[in-house]
């Protein structure tokens, strides 16, 4: 099976670039499967946990947050503020970021801020339900 090349770029970087078998992206309108030879798609992307089997048989588990995904035939863009892999979850850090969000949710008025607050919860609170399995 051909490999795919995936990336997570993110405004800080690229957070991932490596060759991989398979992933699941979950879309505005499901959850759609990475492999290669896709037929290309743009595709909004919630914040979901994310199964990732790589082109060295091993696999990995992340939280990727919203955004965009590109496919082409050979790769997969993912666009988003937020990603990291199951293994790499500091709890501590992660509790802590959450309060910092709840509270900063509780003292805004302005919509767009919450909203992005409200993304960002999200994926901590994504992190937080992972770390609890």
């Amino acid at each position: 099976m051909q490999p795919l090349r995936f990336l997570v770029l993110s405004p800080s970087g690229i957070k991932l670039d490596q060759a991989i078998i398979s992933a699941q992206v979950k879309t505005t309108n499901g959850y759609l499967g990475l492999n290669y030879n896709r037929a290309p798609l743009i595709a909004a992307v919630q914040s979901h946990f994310c199964k990732i089997l790589f082109a060295n048989n091993t696999r990995r588990n992340a939280i990727i947050g919203a955004g965009l995904v590109l496919i082409k035939k050979t790769e997969a863009k993912i666009f988003t503020e937020n990603f990291v892999f199951e293994d790499e979850i500091d709890l501590e850090a992660t509790l802590k970021r959450k309060a910092e969000l709840e509270r900063q949710m509780n003292h805004s008025k302005d919509l767009k801020l919450n909203i992005k607050i409200e993304q960002n919860l999200m994926f901590e609170l994504l992190k937080l339900s992972n770390k609890q399995r």
